[in-house]
């Protein structure tokens, strides 16, 4: 860097570095802090915490059954969060359905990302008849009521974990395909897609290499606030019996065993209810942080 630049302030050190580091600095201060130490903690439940769940979540004593949790009176300090009607300690079935929750929505999300992705680029690159159908198909899609797709699939195939994530794929990837169709229609537009077409770029290298890594940022940013959606959706079908089975140890249905015992033994719904609540929340506001941060117009906005 020569005199002028040092003059000017141009440069490593510059005005424009230190504006840099300004804006980064502000970005992390609207951090939710505590959405992310809650969600830290739901990630760290789903992958160490079985291995250390002091009791078997499946299992338990019927002697120790309805036990309160430790701050109430007739609790213990063996069972912290209070045991179920089976006897099986709330907190390790919590732990245990905290991975079961994770697992059924990181799959589906990348599982309707990924084909709703492709469709919905297919959808814009190609247009005409393709857009035509991919669009139809997507409207068919959205207007199926989940609920009694999932009773159907459960009486023909019978309620599973895998069942479960194909069907909210099934039902959600639409969601995606319209938003990134939407997304490619104003992408395709610019100068550099155009250069590519001048240049003799085929089809499909247009599409992911010039149009997907555009859309990479908002593909992100839905992905993450449709985390907390699918949690709902599979607790929702646990506890109406059609999502995972027994006795797995899944957040919905954990609410569902505790429908007949809510005035007695309270803990059994509210605990899952409790840890759904905190994870949906965090997740949603995680997700809004996340879409400030990526677009630019919601910068802008909040200026």
């Amino acid at each position: 860097m020569n005199t002028d630049q040092r003059r000017e302030g141009v440069g490593r050190f510059g005005p424009g570095y230190r504006f840099r580091w300004a804006q980064a600095i502000i970005r992390l201060r609207r951090f939710p802090i505590v959405a992310g130490t809650i969600l830290s903690l739901i990630l760290l439940m789903g992958l160490i915490g079985p291995y250390v769940a002091p009791h078997d979540p499946r299992g338990g004593e019927l002697k120790d059954s309805l036990l309160p949790p430790v701050w109430l009176d007739g609790g213990s300090g063996e069972y912290l969060l209070g045991t179920d009607r089976f006897g099986r300690d709330m907190f390790s079935r919590l732990v245990a359905g905290a991975r079961i929750s994770l697992m059924v929505s990181f799959s589906t999300v990348l599982a309707a990302a990924a084909i709703g992705t492709v469709l919905g680029i297919a959808a814009a690159q190609f247009g005409g008849i393709v857009d035509s159908l991919i669009m139809r198909l997507v409207d068919i899609l959205l207007g199926f009521p989940l609920i009694l797709i999932a009773i159907v699939v459960a009486v023909v195939l019978g309620p599973s974990l895998q069942n479960v994530i194909l069907l909210i794929a099934f039902t959600v990837w639409g969601g995606y395909a319209r938003l990134i169709r939407g997304e490619v229609l104003s992408i395709r537009e610019r100068d550099f897609v155009a250069a590519a077409r001048i240049c003799g770029a085929p089809w499909h290298r247009i599409m992911f290499v010039h149009l997907f890594p555009n859309i990479v940022p908002i593909l992100t940013v839905l992905a993450t606030l449709q985390l907390g959606n699918i949690i709902i959706l599979e607790s929702s079908l646990s506890y109406l019996g059609v999502g995972i089975p027994p006795p797995t140890p899944a957040w919905g249905l954990m609410i569902s065993d505790g429908r007949d015992y809510v005035v007695d033994a309270w803990w059994i719904s509210v605990v899952p209810g409790v840890a759904i609540l905190l994870t949906v929340m965090s997740m949603n506001l995680f997700g809004d942080w996340l879409r400030d941060t990526v677009d630019p117009f919601q910068r802008q906005a909040r200026r």
